[in-house]
């Protein structure tokens, strides 16, 4: 599992204070670890730098069964790292995602 190192690192992240503001921000229709995206950005550059040509939906669903709202964003992020690889075919997958936790 290459994002085990990415999760520990959000996690280690998270800013409770942060957390209660940014889930106050949305209505607390959402939990959040309190990372913000700059920092979600910085945290997985790294990560993303040559994942190779194969869509890793196992990360993208890992993602969308956390209750943070970072792990979305996460995966939101890496599908726009990865969109060179996506294709027709992922388009169902991508609907069942825009309907998941939406907002």
């Amino acid at each position: 599992m290459w994002y085990k190192g990415l999760v520990d690192d959000l996690i280690s992240q998270g800013d409770e204070k942060k957390a209660l503001e940014m889930s106050s921000y949305m209505r607390n229709q959402f939990p959040f670890l309190g990372v913000s995206r700059p920092e979600r950005k910085r945290m997985y550059k790294n990560y993303f730098k040559g994942l190779g040509d194969n869509l890793d939906w196992d990360f993208v669903d890992f993602c969308y069964s956390q209750d943070e709202r970072e792990y979305q964003y996460l995966a939101i992020d890496y599908l726009n790292e990865q969109k060179h690889l996506l294709s027709i075919g992922d388009i169902k997958k991508i609907r069942s995602l825009i309907t998941i936790k939406s907002w």
